[in-house]
């Protein structure tokens, strides 16, 4: 789509000016002003919102953002995203261990660590940490305590199966499959 037909809302347009000077319309966008996403999305014909990062305000912004623009709305929940995982491949690609998913087909930590030992052709194991203990990990590695929580909480969302969805949504939304696994840990730990 050529960058003319294009608006990008955001809550900085100074943070944005690369796009400007490509030739996309920028547009202040931010949450906590109604009528800032009015003017935002006025005339826009299709939207694509992009996750906010902030926990627990998500859902209410994003419902914001969908009505003031006015439009149908389709959406996809996002999981886990391979690249999330692209430290801990690398890390167990050198080290042949990691402590610790959804898209077209589901996978486990267990997995992602048979995975990576394929494309980094050594061995690599996986440690399966009780929620203390992991949490205790990450407060070590100088992770702050939300953060600390917050990982703890998905990882065990992820162990019990609870981001294990194969619904086929995103290959019949975006006309294409999500990316497997093992195609993300090749082309970072290969």
């Amino acid at each position: 789509m050529p960058a003319d037909r294009v608006v990008a809302a955001v809550r900085t347009p100074e943070k944005a000016a690369g796009l400007a000077a490509r030739g996309v319309e920028v547009r202040r966008a931010d949450y906590t002003d109604p009528e800032s996403l009015v003017t935002a999305f006025k005339g826009a014909e299709k939207v694509l919102l992009v996750s906010g990062g902030e926990v627990g305000q998500r859902v209410a912004r994003h419902q914001a953002v969908i009505e003031a623009a006015g439009l149908p709305a389709t959406i996809l929940r996002n999981n886990w995203y391979n690249e999330n995982y692209a430290e801990t491949i690398m890390q167990a690609a050198a080290t042949g261990s990691f402590v610790g998913s959804a898209g077209d087909v589901t996978w486990s930590n267990a997995d992602l660590a048979a995975e990576i030992a394929e494309a980094a052709g050594r061995e690599v194991g996986y440690v399966d940490l009780p929620a203390d203990e992991h949490a205790k990990a990450l407060t070590g590695a100088g992770l702050p305590e939300p953060v600390v929580g917050m990982l703890v909480a998905i990882d065990a969302d992820i162990r019990d199966g609870l981001l294990a969805e194969t619904t086929g949504n995103l290959r019949t939304r975006t006309g294409r499959p999500g990316t497997p696994i093992g195609v993300t840990v090749a082309e970072i730990a290969g």
